[in-house]
């Protein structure tokens, strides 16, 4: 049986050689927006949803709302975030 091929989210770096992730972020999220029925359950649900959880941090940052921004994101904790963000799609995607 052959592996699947494994797909990783594309992250744009900024002029500053950092990868924030935001972009790749809210274009996930806008796909979450063509199927929100699908997706709500998803998001709310306490025992599988955690992976959506960076994904909404990094798409929330700069949002005007500032109740919908989370605190600050620190350089060490961005790439923390994106690691989990990688893990959690990787997991939800080929299991």
């Amino acid at each position: 049986m052959n592996e699947p091929n494994v797909y990783l989210p594309v992250l744009l770096e900024g002029e500053d050689g950092v990868a924030s992730g935001n972009d790749w972020a809210h274009g996930f999220m806008r796909g979450v927006g063509t199927r929100p029925a699908s997706w709500g359950e998803l998001i709310h649900d306490e025992d599988h949803g955690g992976p959506m959880i960076p994904i909404m941090m990094l798409h929330y940052e700069h949002d005007s709302d500032p109740q919908l921004r989370p605190p600050p994101i620190p350089p060490e904790k961005r790439e923390e975030i994106l690691r989990t963000m990688i893990a959690g799609l990787l997991t939800h995607i080929y299991h």
